[in-house]
């Protein structure tokens, strides 16, 4: 016998206990980003955000959103900056050679 099989009942329990998350989900789908938000805000999240680029406080609204959930770490200014010096570089060594 295979020491790291796993016992036929745990298996069971485990693909019972998949099936169940999948059936809440559908049933209960995550709220969209901006109830998300108002959530946090009123379970004592911070409602600002320091960009670790610009170092500047702002609100969360500058930060963009990534799949939907998370924020973006650098605010959405200085990823636009950060785009177009990377624009520039690329249009700069493009020419060089």
């Amino acid at each position: 016998m295979n020491p790291y099989a796993v016992p036929r009942d745990a298996a069971l329990a485990l693909d019972l206990h998949a099936r169940l998350g999948a059936v809440l989900t559908r049933l209960h789908p995550p709220p969209p980003v901006d109830d998300r938000a108002q959530l946090a805000s009123l379970s004592g999240a911070p409602s600002t955000y320091q960009c670790p680029r610009c170092l500047e406080h702002k609100p969360l609204d500058a930060f963009g959103v990534r799949r939907g959930v998370h924020r973006q770490s650098w605010c959405k200014l200085c990823r636009s900056r950060r785009g177009t010096e990377l624009e520039r570089a690329k249009r700069t060594a493009g020419g060089a050679e």
